[in-house]
């Protein structure tokens, strides 16, 4: 299927809702990446996406000019309490061996004038983790110490959460024959089997499943398009000036083909 929105992490919601996985068996996605070479394919099981989920926090309190700060709430204190505190989240609270976690606030607006007592103060930011376990795990701690922030300081805080992307867990039996096809197309010694990213895809909804929907096994391979002769080629995903070695999309489609094609040719999966 082409589906629109990927970066938005919305189209794949809408996928889901118009019936794009109803009786589906197994899914298959691929995605163009200059971390690898043209001829090597990144295709492991397990983790391999995180999820994406983004805050959005406003922090009330009362203004009032600055030179009587005792009559009012200062938001911008709370606001500057929780993004230092909330990384305390991430370092003290959660096993990074087996849990990675990011989390990032990068933007954050309030006040209106130098010298008076900020009386509102909106962060917003997001994190990335690997399970939905740890996502549960990281917007009950985020909620729970912005209220206890807010109400130590004598103010309040609205919070709001959006699911982005899903994390992508490949299962062992679509991954092995993703493996199997890759090492069809580009030789075994150049399939990457050991690849998980911090980035988020949001081809894991089709595999999470969503509102109701049940999801469906599937593998997501990575296909290498860097050329060693053109430079171009060495920038990461989404840099201004991105650039990829074209001829890499041939196996690209060839994994698309050949994984339909060798799921299809099982006796049993």
């Amino acid at each position: 299927m082409f589906q629109p929105g990927e970066e938005t992490g919305e189209g794949s919601v809408a996928m889901v809702r118009d019936g794009a996985i109803d009786g589906v068996d197994n899914a298959f996605g691929a995605h163009i990446f200059t971390i690898f070479k043209t001829g090597e394919i990144g295709a492991t099981t397990g983790q391999t996406f995180a999820a994406n989920n983004f805050v959005t926090l406003t922090f009330k309190g009362l203004t009032t000019h600055g030179s009587t700060p005792q009559k009012g709430v200062d938001a911008l204190i709370m606001a500057s309490s929780f993004i230092m505190n909330a990384q305390n989240i991430i370092s003290r609270e959660i096993d990074l061996l087996e849990e990675p976690v990011v989390l990032t606030f990068g933007k954050i607006n309030g006040g209106e004038v130098a010298n008076s007592v900020c009386g509102e103060v909106k962060i917003e930011g997001g994190f990335r983790a690997f399970t939905t376990e740890s996502v549960k795990f990281v917007i009950d701690r985020i909620k729970t110490m912005a209220n206890d922030i807010a109400k130590m300081y004598g103010g309040e805080v609205e919070i709001e959460t959006k699911q982005g992307a899903a994390p992508v867990f490949i299962d062992e039996n679509s991954g092995k024959l993703m493996q199997k096809v890759a090492a069809e197309i580009v030789g075994e010694e150049n399939v990457k089997t050991e690849v998980r990213f911090s980035g988020s895809e949001d081809f894991g909804l089709y595999l999470e499943g969503f509102e109701g929907r049940k999801g469906v096994p599937g593998a997501y391979a990575i296909v290498g398009a860097k050329s060693d002769d053109d430079e171009r080629t060495h920038k990461f995903n989404h840099a201004s000036d991105f650039f990829i070695d074209e001829s890499a999309m041939k196996n690209g489609a060839m994994m698309y083909a050949l994984y339909a094609i060798e799921y299809l040719n099982q006796d049993e999966f």
